[in-house]
């Protein structure tokens, strides 16, 4: 999840966001949750202060800055002036934590979004914590972007500075099974006397419309990843709004086709260090977790066989995306073509 309120695009190309959102991030416990994470908060950290060369005497933003974190790194770093830009009423958080760690006078607290913010002149670096669930839920990007467009300087420095979407087949009979079992209620023909079944059909595809959400293990992916990267420094907002990425895999590791999982790395770069932020199923549990799109028919593979189509992410109204894979194996009658919406994805922690 991203650090806090920001801004989507719309059918109409408007700012929006959505109420709920906005509440989430305005209680402390969510703020907490993300300050928790240690993967996260010690990545911002190490890449903030590792580069205090980008940051001392500069005039930073930090777009979303939630509990204000990383307006204090960006103080502790040596800059000059902090615009720390939160929506909600969090931003009262900023302004007291800022307080008490004696830079008030220079973190300046600006409640609202980057869409209708007015700055004299522009800054020398943004720092934000955009990231969603499958990189791109939320859709913090957006702001993120905007906040670029409008307030960067030429070259300015971004943190992070680009993400990397990674995509893999994966087998996971557990996770699946949890799915055909919520499916598989709405097949009871005499529940309290009624038969549900007429909903069976429409039950199992709402299923799986659900992304999954959770620790995976890395033993359960098939085939090294396709990858998809996004340069913050130069992506629009129409090009965000919009990706479509190929597919092709070769199975590595025989077994039951279950899905397709996605993780992200984010480039937190400067111009001393280097810091990577990983939710790799290879590493350290992050709040992000990985993202799974199960599939509602499962294939059997063999090591050698190639997997190929796309996935498509399409940015929606509810501050998020539609997805829609579709996949095949050259040769077979097999194939997939799934959509899922990002914004209903559910936890489950099965591993």
């Amino acid at each position: 999840m991203g650090s806090s309120s920001g801004a989507a695009l719309g059918r109409d190309n408007t700012a929006i966001w959505s109420e709920m959102h906005a509440r989430h991030y305005a209680e402390l416990a969510n703020q907490q949750n993300m300050l928790e994470d240690a993967i996260r908060t010690a990545a911002y950290h190490d890449a903030i202060l590792d580069n205090r060369a980008d940051f001392e005497g500069k005039v930073v933003m930090d777009v979303g800055a939630g509990s204000g974190i990383l307006s204090l790194f960006a103080a502790q770093a040596g800059a000059a002036r902090v615009y720390a830009v939160e929506a909600t009423p969090v931003a009262e958080c900023v302004r007291t934590l800022a307080k008490a760690n004696g830079f008030a006078d220079r973190i300046t607290v600006l409640q609202g979004t980057v869409q209708h913010l007015t700055l004299d002149s522009k800054v020398d670096v943004i720092v934000s914590e955009p990231l969603g669930v499958f990189l791109v839920h939320e859709r913090m990007l957006d702001a993120y972007v905007i906040a670029r467009e409008r307030f960067l300087k030429p070259g300015g420095r971004m943190f992070p500075s680009a993400a990397t979407l990674f995509l893999a087949p994966f087998s996971d009979g557990v996770a699946h099974s949890g799915w055909e079992g919520w499916a598989h209620f709405w097949e009871q023909t005499s529940f309290y006397g009624c038969d549900l079944s007429a909903m069976a059909r429409a039950a199992r595809a709402d299923a799986f419309a659900m992304p999954v959400v959770g620790p995976m293990t890395a033993p359960s992916l098939m085939a090294a990843p396709v990858s998809h990267a996004v340069d913050f420094c130069r992506v629009s907002t129409a090009e965000l709004a919009r990706m479509r990425i190929p597919l092709a895999f070769e199975i590595e590791t025989g077994g039951t086709l279950h899905g397709l999982a996605g993780w992200f790395d984010a480039s937190l770069s400067g111009s001393v260090a280097d810091v990577t932020l990983t939710t790799s199923p290879h590493a350290p549990k992050t709040h992000w977790y990985q993202t799974r799109l199960l599939f509602d028919r499962p294939a059997v593979v063999a090591p050698g066989e190639r997997l190929e189509g796309q996935i498509l992410l399409t940015g929606n109204d509810a501050c998020s995306y539609d997805i829609r894979v579709t996949l095949s194996i050259p040769g077979s009658d097999w194939k997939i073509d799934a959509a899922y919406e990002l914004h209903r994805h559910r936890y489950w922690w099965n591993t």
